[in-house]
């Protein structure tokens, strides 16, 4: 599975997503080896969908971060 968690707030986030995606064959026939997770770190909704993720995420399995902002993720990711 490849998880690519985007930045939610704005469209240049979901466009990151999609030229991710698009940049890793993403196309109808794979589309179930992707998930696509919004994300934004002024959200509480945050962390539900981090801990989500911890418990989806399998050996084998990738995660990509798109359009965050690292000073500011870096410490809500941590927590």
């Amino acid at each position: 599975m490849i998880y690519i968690v985007f930045h939610s707030a704005d469209f240049d986030g979901l466009g990151s997503a999609v030229i991710a995606a698009s940049g890793m064959g993403y196309n109808e026939e794979r589309k179930d080896l992707f998930k696509f997770i919004p994300y934004n770190y002024q959200s509480k909704l945050m962390y539900d969908k981090e801990h989500e993720l911890v418990e989806m995420v399998k050996k084998g399995d990738f995660i990509f971060f798109v359009d965050c902002f690292y000073t500011k993720d870096l410490g809500a990711i941590k927590e």
